[in-house]
This record gives structure tokens, C-alpha cells and sequence, in this order.
């Protein structure tokens, strides 16, 4: 969908393979992408390169929403998080159920994202008490973030 001339898009459970990945990037590069949802296609680290080409390519993006994609990788989540830092208009990232919580390196990795970002959402990752502390040692030094999702972490 549009709004103002920019592109709402959402390829939700299409599990993209690279041919695909490569066809939507040069499409991408273009487009006026405002918001962007990735959910549920089992990304893998084909598939984060593909996130990273599209946030380097697309200036106008402001919301990111990956959930539902495993991110397993330190190396993959330290690349997101720089991203999104360097990214000029993103505000929004979700990273509903993405298993970070299970990972102490992915989430040690993942909090500076939370520095740049008006909003978040990390439902559903089992996020504990080490993952908690983080994010409560980030949020009492951190002003921009407005909204934080952080149900279903038990």
C-alpha cells in the first residue's frame, strides 16, 4: 500500500531464496520503501544480507519489522544493529519471536540498537534475567525510546 507516494510493503511467510532476494533488491533500491515487514521467511544469513543491502539502499525507510525470522548468528545481529544505527530515518524495528533472548552474545548485540529507536518490539524472544538487565540498564539512560514491547518472554 501507499501513503504520499511511499510504499507500505509486506512478503510475510514467502521464504525468500536468493534468485527472489536479488529480483526484490533491485526493485528496492528505488522504491520509496516507508515500512518494510519481513516476517516469518526463515531469513538466515542469506536473508539478513538481503535486510542489510535494502536498509544501505533505501534512505526513506522508517519502520523494520523482521519477527518471526530465528536470528541465531552474533556476527548477523551486530550487522542489524550497526544498520539500523546508521540508518538516517528508521524509528521502528520489530523483532518479534527472532530467539534472541536464547543467545547472550545476540542480545548483548541487539541493545544498542534500542540507543537510536523510538520504538521496539521484542515480544516473544524468552528474554531472562540477564537479557532484562540489559535493556532496563539501557532504558535508564535512554530518552529517545517511547514504546518497548516486551510480552511473552517468560
Amino acid at each position: 500500500s501507499s501513503e504520499r507516494g511511499y510504499i507500505r510493503l509486506s512478503l510475510q511467510q514467502v521464504q525468500l531464496g536468493t534468485v527472489v532476494s536479488d529480483m526484490l533488491f533491485r526493485s528496492f533500491k528505488t522504491a520509496p520503501i516507508r515500512n518494510l515487514a519481513l516476517r516469518n521467511n526463515d531469513l538466515g544469513s542469506d536473508g539478513m544480507a538481503f535486510v542489510f543491502n535494502t536498509l544501505k539502499a533505501n534512505t526513506t525507510m522508517e519502520v523494520l519489522s523482521i519477527g518471526d525470522n530465528p536470528i541465531e548468528s552474533e556476527s548477523d545481529t551486530i550487522s542489524l544493529v550497526e544498520n539500523v544505527n546508521n540508518h538516517p530515518r528508521i524509528h521502528a524495528l520489530v523483532l518479534r519471536k527472532c530467539g534472541i533472548g536464547l543467545n547472550d552474545a545476540v542480545m548483548t548485540a541487539v541493545v544498542p540498537a534500542l540507543y537510536s529507536l523510538k520504538e521496539v518490539s521484542l515480544q516473544g524472544n524468552r528474554i531472562g534475567s540477564y537479557g532484562a538487565k540489559l535493556i532496563s540498564n539501557c532504558l535508564a539512560s535512554n530518552p529517545s525510546i517511547k514504546i518497548l514491547y516486551l510480552n511473552g518472554n517468560l
